[in-house]
């Protein structure tokens, strides 16, 4: 079995996550992708955040490791991981938290300005705990962008 890594952003901002329904997979999932060997998992997630979505996200420590020496570089560590199928391959799934940079373009509702990339995702959404919970999604993908909304 072939195993490929891949990271995705949980993007919270003013008490809702970004989901957006998938084109490939016909699923409500956080923007996410395929890890390119040139670059550091969590680097993967705000990439992908980045072409799915447009906006400029940084990624939030929840797991805040000891003071590191100006040198080293800290690496973020994701709130969840999985393993999960992916046609004829497996995902290995690092989950990242993600907010929005300041300076961000907000809609009418006050939450950011989303340019969905119309080849992956076919709707995008800004969705609040109440709206998660009714939302036609798998129960995974509910409960990791719930515990996204808790840690934020």
């Amino acid at each position: 079995m072939k195993y490929c890594l891949t990271s995705c952003a949980y993007i919270v901002d003013n008490h809702a996550v970004f989901l957006l329904f998938h084109k490939k997979y016909q699923k409500w999932l956080p923007p996410g992708g395929h890890w390119n060997e040139e670059e550091l998992p969590c680097d993967t997630a705000i990439r992908e955040a980045k072409e799915e979505t447009g906006l400029e996200v940084e990624l939030v420590h929840v797991n805040r490791i000891a003071q590191q020496p100006d040198e080293l570089r800290a690496g973020y560590l994701p709130f969840h991981s999985n393993l999960h199928e992916a046609g004829p391959h497996q995902h290995i799934g690092l989950n990242y938290l993600a907010r929005v940079k300041n300076g961000t373009m907000r809609d009418a509702q006050g939450y950011p300005q989303v340019q969905l990339d119309s080849k992956e995702g076919k709707e995008g959404r800004w969705l609040t705990a109440a709206e998660i919970k009714r939302l036609d999604a798998m129960e995974t993908i509910k409960n990791i962008a719930l515990l996204a909304l808790q840690l934020a």
